[in-house]
């Protein structure tokens, strides 16, 4: 059970209780065991970490790009679309396109997938 407390403060802080009934041999009962946790600092984490996701959500639902993220297995997650597919390589782009295992962050480069729907991505766009 969570339980809000009013501190003297005016700020409200959060408990997370559980308790059990203990019996004694004959099946009577014989009292409560429990515990109370300050669960404040997780709840207001929770609250700010769907916040952001709503903000993000926003941005990439009126950026009038195509914003896209790269895992480490190859997958490719449009963040506009909610989209994903497998890149089947990526590289460096120079003068001849240079194969790489992997991609850090700031590096011009291109991958080669089976995106069959052209509205999702543009070329050119940051990945």
């Amino acid at each position: 059970m969570i339980l809000r407390f009013l501190t003297a403060g005016g700020d409200y802080q959060y408990m997370a209780t559980r308790a059990v009934p203990v019996f004694n041999a004959d099946g009577t009962f014989r009292q409560w065991i429990g515990t109370c946790n300050d669960i404040t600092k997780r709840l207001r984490a929770e609250e700010a970490l769907v916040q952001n996701q709503l903000q993000l959500q926003v941005v990439a639902d009126t950026v009038p790009t195509v914003i896209a993220q790269l895992g480490t297995d190859l997958r490719i997650k449009f963040v506009n679309t909610g989209k994903e597919y497998f890149a089947d390589e990526i590289g460096i782009l120079g003068i001849n396109q240079i194969p790489q295992q992997t991609m850090s962050a700031g590096t011009v480069g291109y991958l080669i997938s089976g995106i069959k729907v052209a509205k999702e991505v543009a070329v050119g766009d940051t990945i």
